[in-house]
């Protein structure tokens, strides 16, 4: 096998197992996304609270 031979599968074998790795990341992010039994928590500020804002204080 000459070195040009041996750089290719070399440099192969890398990216393959770059892009397998890249495939296990992307199938983790997705299983995290996949919407779930329980609510996601609203933004702070988020406008449907039900505590109603105190009354103005007179001077």
């Amino acid at each position: 096998m000459g070195v040009i031979d041996y750089n290719f599968l070399c440099f192969r074998d890398a990216i393959t197992q770059v892009f397998e790795l890249r495939n296990k990341c992307q199938n983790a992010v997705s299983a995290a996304r996949a919407p779930s039994a329980t609510p996601e928590p609203l933004p702070n500020g988020a406008s449907d609270s039900t505590e109603t804002p105190d009354p103005p204080q007179s001077p």
